[in-house]
């Protein structure tokens, strides 16, 4: 998936009238209204084993689909992620 293609299915994912804010990493995040999806933009992986981040990413750039409760709350303890999927991204 490119970076053009995963944000457009980030934008989808979280719905019309998302909130936008940005990530420590500078990445971009949206947020659904009502807190219960949210997309995190592409940011670099960081390796577990060998080169560019294998053996989680075959790219060392993901982008992350989240859904969940309380995602949009700035306490992580407060969140409750149900599930979180990574998908590689290409520049």
């Amino acid at each position: 998936m490119t970076r053009r293609e995963a944000g457009k299915a980030g934008r989808e994912h979280v719905g019309p009238d998302h909130e936008r804010r940005v990530g420590r990493d500078g990445n971009e995040i949206l947020l659904s209204t009502d807190g219960t999806r949210r997309y995190r933009g592409p940011s670099p992986k960081a390796a577990a084993y060998g080169k560019r981040g294998q053996p989680y990413t075959r790219t060392g750039v993901q982008a992350n689909f989240e859904t969940g409760q309380n995602l949009g709350d700035p306490n992580p303890g407060h969140q409750n992620v149900d599930a979180n999927v990574h998908v590689d991204v290409i520049d």
